[in-house]
């Protein structure tokens, strides 16, 4: 999905979704102009997804340290992101 101006509205509609794929293990939304609102709601999405290795949220500069704060701490309670 990367390189699409999916922005937060579609990202979050997108993360609601994301739990739902069990097998998912690369999820890269680089370069998706997903801002704050985009970056929370994908954080929010991977804490409830066991099989996610790889997030690539990278090249989306509209994120302040708040989305990366959320970020970190699913990260943090995944037992399977790698990178």
């Amino acid at each position: 999905l990367s390189v699409n101006t999916l922005n937060p509205e579609g990202v979050a509609a997108l993360a609601l979704a994301l739990p739902a794929c069990a097998r998912l293990a690369t999820l890269d939304l680089s370069q998706c102009s997903i801002g704050d609102a985009g970056v929370i709601a994908v954080a929010r999405a991977i804490e409830r997804m066991p099989n996610v290795a790889r997030v690539d949220l990278d090249m989306n500069w509209e994120v302040t340290r708040l989305s990366v704060l959320a970020l970190a701490r699913a990260v943090s309670l995944s037992p399977s992101i790698k990178e």
